[in-house]
């Protein structure tokens, strides 16, 4: 499997901006500049763009993990935290928190927690990063 990605930068590193595009065009031409990744400022950044893809690729993992032990789940949403901070000049990602919650009629505890403890350590892009995962699942009944 491969996927691609592509950004284009147009002008100084602080007053530049740039634009984002996936193969499958769900980004296109996305725009991201310094003060969107910096400053909090309307577009994208790299930072926000990897705790979506980690989001996306645990809830997935958690699905197969539950689906390996004969549960379906309702729905799993998750929400990650990538946590960045100043080393040398520049940021360092240092961690990425994952809060899930997951709707599962029935479910034992234990084998949720299982479960999500195996994703954990199972994911696509887990298995490719040198920084600490953490996560806090519950069980909704709503």
């Amino acid at each position: 499997m491969n996927r691609q990605g592509s950004a284009r930068w147009e002008g100084a590193y602080r007053e530049g901006k740039g634009t984002l595009t996936s193969e499958s065009g769900t980004l296109l031409k996305t725009p991201f500049t310094y003060a969107s990744r910096y400053d909090n400022a309307s577009g994208t950044n790299p930072e926000e763009l990897l705790a979506t893809a980690h989001a996306a690729c645990y809830t997935m993992a958690l699905a197969a993990q539950l689906g390996a032990s004969g549960v379906k789940p309702d729905s799993i949403y998750t929400t990650a935290t990538v946590t960045a901070e100043k080393d040398v000049g520049d940021y360092k990602i240092t961690g990425i928190h994952l809060d899930v919650t997951a709707r599962i009629p029935g479910v034992e505890w234990l084998i949720f927690n299982r479960a999500v403890e195996n994703a954990r350590g199972s994911y696509a892009l887990s298995t490719s990063t040198k920084f600490k995962i953490t996560v806090e699942a519950k069980l909704s009944a709503m």
